[in-house]
């Protein structure tokens, strides 16, 4: 016999099962084209990444290709960064983590130009001493 005094059992979902898990996070890596900076829909996606290390990466290696291919012989860092600020693509990584320093593909530039021109040149002399 049931006892009245004691409220009815309440008939439960089983839990773990997913639900009200928040969705993985993921980091889209956007790059945008500086000559065209006051066009509208230029932003393209350079990819989707499960970490934003992996996103921060792919970034990176996205700048120094624009740097290297942008690198002429005789070429000047200065020059080099210039050409960058005014013609290449820029990526940029949303969402930024919470705590985290927000990825600057210009400073990355700068980090990494005179690495690149020194490579451009030590090429340029081996290919004129062939």
């Amino acid at each position: 016999m049931p006892d009245r005094n004691r409220a009815p059992r309440r008939k439960t979902k089983p839990t773990g099962l997913g639900r009200n898990r928040p969705e993985p996070q993921t980091y889209t890596v956007y790059v945008e084209d500086n000559f065209n900076a006051m066009v509208r829909d230029t932003r393209w996606t350079l990819g989707t990444f499960a970490t934003y290390d992996k996103a921060v990466e792919a970034a990176k290696q996205f700048v120094e290709r624009s740097l290297a291919n942008a690198q002429e012989p005789g070429m000047k860092v200065r020059q080099l960064l210039d050409h960058y600020a005014d013609f290449g693509d820029e990526p940029l990584i949303v969402p930024v983590p919470e705590g985290q320093l927000s990825f600057r593909a210009r400073i990355h530039a700068e980090d990494t130009a005179d690495d690149i021109c020194r490579a451009g040149s030590a090429g340029s002399q081996r290919m004129a001493d062939e």
